[in-house]
């Protein structure tokens, strides 16, 4: 994981992303001492959370003075069910989390968020800066901004296969990952030849003895080339025709389901794949995953892949089925708004401005991995190794 502030990785759970250039360090924020409360999706608290919390706040006294903020992470199973019932009593909330599992323009309909663009104008305009246009007109209704986009178009997330590190090294003479990924990525989708290069890797470890657990995760695979409106529905991704598909309908979803099945003909896929419990990526040989992968693919750090194996996991070699670079969907995946119940939205606002510009990068990276030789420790200027955790942290995590 990178400790700098444009990690994508796994922070997007927790709060806003990016960092950029910023103005002076402190603010002038008047007399009044203000508290501000945001609310954000996560694993829930931690048994550290308040510890790093406070230690924001006393950082935050540098940049912002008279400012102190009051948070709450809400899980996943959660927030919808929250954030429902926040809104309809008018609960006194400041900043806010917005993500796929609330209807957006349906929000703003409500008036649930407080209408932007005259507080960005006058209290963050370093953010026309640092968020481009076009990403930032994807949190407008009716050509008024009413979120913070975060900036996950900055690396593409694409599907992959994914092959375990152990599994790699013993075939790696026979995997080309600079010419696996140029293949994938002149099909515009998935045809058949694309499915067949994929088995061809298959049938070697099946051969070879290694596919006692089969294959998994390459349903999604099948959405290549497409982009997602409101499932199932979908636009192709290249051209300029945005007619909605169904992709069940499509000639793509049909060859996928052909080839699942003659897979699991083959004994690709286990025989128990529709009854068996509890079952970890870890328990297949090969499979296909959703990444942020950037240029060729993606090889584990040799720290990754020890930290892996201590918990009994494993790290992947990642070769990504598109090298094609746009502004997708995701771009604009998840926000952060402020409440129209806001008695602070100047202050919000400028709260929301430090944490998506250089400026704020180590008030960030403190809100998001917690207190360096606690939560974390570095690896290199590049690499930290989180303490209590290995992939992405939950509510039995120390802080993450």
């Amino acid at each position: 994981m990178k400790l700098k502030k444009r990690l994508l990785a796994l922070a997007a759970a927790a709060v806003l992303l990016l960092s950029g250039c910023g103005a002076e360090p402190v603010q002038d924020t008047g007399e009044e001492q203000v508290t501000l409360k945001w609310i954000f999706l996560g694993p829930g608290e931690q048994r550290d959370s308040q510890k790093v919390w406070d230690k924001f706040n006393e950082e935050l006294a540098k940049y912002l003075p008279n400012t102190t903020v009051d948070f709450e992470c809400i899980s996943s199973t959660d927030y919808a069910e929250k954030w429902k019932l926040a809104s309809a009593s008018q609960e006194n909330l400041d900043i806010v989390w917005h993500g796929w599992m609330i209807p957006y323009a349906s929000e703003v309909k409500k008036g649930s968020y407080m209408e932007l663009d005259e507080l960005v104008d006058q209290y963050a305009p370093e953010l026309k800066a640092e968020i481009p246009e076009t990403i930032m007109d994807k949190s407008r209704v009716d050509g008024k901004l009413y979120s913070i986009p975060c900036m996950q178009q900055m690396v593409s997330y694409v599907t992959s296969l994914d092959f375990p590190i152990d599994l790699y090294e013993k075939y790696k003479d026979k995997i080309n990952v600079e010419e696996l990924t140029n293949f994938f990525s002149s099909k515009e989708t998935m045809d058949k030849e694309s499915w067949d290069k994929i088995e061809e890797y298959i049938k070697m470890l099946k051969d070879g003895g290694d596919l006692p657990r089969g294959v998994f995760g390459f349903a999604n695979h099948v959405e290549k080339g497409y982009e997602w409106i409101s499932n199932p529905y979908k636009v192709k991704a290249a051209g300029d025709d945005f007619t909605p598909v169904n992709l069940y309908r499509t000639p793509e979803y049909k060859t996928f389901v052909e080839v699942y099945a003659d897979w699991f003909q083959k004994g690709y896929i286990r025989k128990d794949v529709l009854t068996a419990e509890n079952v970890g990526t870890e328990d297949y040989d090969i499979k296909g995953g959703e990444n942020y992968i950037v240029g060729q693919g993606y090889m584990p750090t040799q720290s990754e892949i020890d930290s892996k194996k201590a918990a009994g996991s494993t790290a992947y070699v990642k070769i990504p089925f598109d090298n094609s670079h746009y502004i997708p969907y995701a771009a604009a995946a998840s926000n952060t708004a402020i409440s129209i119940n806001s008695k602070h939205p100047e202050r919000a606002m400028q709260l929301i401005a430090l944490m998506n510009t250089e400026k704020g990068k180590d008030l960030y990276n403190l809100l998001t991995f917690g207190i360096e030789g606690e939560h974390y420790t570095k690896v290199n200027d590049k690499e930290i190794q989180p303490i209590g955790y290995t992939s992405q942290p939950t509510s039995d995590s120390p802080y993450g």
